[in-house]
């Protein structure tokens, strides 16, 4: 049986390698559960780790960039429509009759 610090050493090695199953980082499964392996070659998480890494990569698997689940899309700004005021500017209405408020300073004075 490994001592606590080595244990704690395996420990995180495994939940790194659960990190790397998130991202389908299958490579990484495999360096961290052969990481494992070295600590405790008997370890049965690190070794079922080891074989569903060998079983992803075989199918292609392994790396992250290239994995199903992400997908990246652009997508063009759209013009403006066509039935927008010609006082429509920026995404803000423009007024050409601007009510001022002299209390406030306002520089029309009116």
């Amino acid at each position: 049986m490994p001592s606590e610090r080595v244990q704690r050493r395996i420990d995180s090695l495994l939940d790194q390698a659960d990190a790397a199953i998130d991202r389908s980082d299958w490579r990484a499964v495999q360096e961290m559960s052969a990481a494992v392996l070295s600590f405790d070659a008997e370890n049965e998480d690190a070794l079922a780790l080891q074989r569903a890494a060998e079983s992803a990569i075989a199918a292609g698997g392994g790396d992250p960039s290239v994995s199903s689940q992400s997908t990246v899309m652009e997508v063009a700004p759209s013009a403006a429509p066509s039935d927008m005021p010609a006082s429509y500017a920026d995404g803000r209405y423009l007024s050409s009759q601007t009510k001022c408020n002299t209390s406030l300073g306002c520089c029309h004075g009116t």
